[in-house]
């Protein structure tokens, strides 16, 4: 009679190699769409992160050109009478530079100031006497040009153009706002 042979419980060297072989298989493709889907899932992090600066910037933008009565100045540059503003088509806020919005009463009394200034790749917002603080920190430009084509000394408004850069410096994202200034009193 035939001797029936117990059956081994483990695997086989080729059983075994190709269960490996299956599992770097799977575990590649899963590595692949795994990195794919990291790289965009950062970029649309990155991108919102700078969407939230820029309206975070835009807002305080906002508050300060609709509660100006003028623009007091830019660039260094004060609305004086041997300094004309009405020189100047536009504006790009560089380097140390920035724009001072004033909101006067009817007897030319300045009441507050919002000054926003770029230093370095930050912008910067001051209110009044009040200290000085960060709004966003990607800054690769800003660029102020006068409503209606006039000057900034009779201009009604300001259109403000920002551009800012993710950390990685190939995500931008840009944006571009007209504020009218609301007191703006009428000569």
């Amino acid at each position: 009679m035939y001797k029936l042979r117990k059956k081994s419980k483990g695997f086989t060297v080729i059983e075994l190699m190709l269960a490996l072989a299956l599992g770097a298989m799977f575990t590649a493709i899963f590595f692949q769409f795994f990195f794919v889907h990291q790289k965009a899932l950062n970029s649309t992090a990155i991108r919102s992160q700078l969407q939230m600066d820029m309206q975070q910037s835009m807002e305080y933008f906002s508050k300060s050109a609709m509660e100006a009565s003028r623009i007091s100045n830019i660039n260094g540059i004060t609305g004086t009478s041997d300094i004309n503003l009405g020189n100047l088509a536009d504006q790009q806020l560089l380097g140390e530079t920035g724009i001072t919005f004033s909101v006067d009463n009817a007897d030319d009394k300045q009441l507050n100031t919002y000054k926003l200034r770029v230093v370095g790749k930050n912008l910067n917002y001051t209110e009044g006497t009040l200290p000085e603080k960060t709004l966003c920190s990607d800054i690769s430009y800003v660029h102020i040009t006068p409503i209606d084509g006039k000057s900034f000394e009779q201009c009604s408004g300001i259109i403000i153009e920002i551009g800012l850069i993710g950390k990685d410096e190939k995500i931008t994202y840009n944006i571009t706002n007209n504020f009218y200034f609301r007191n703006k009193i009428r000569l």
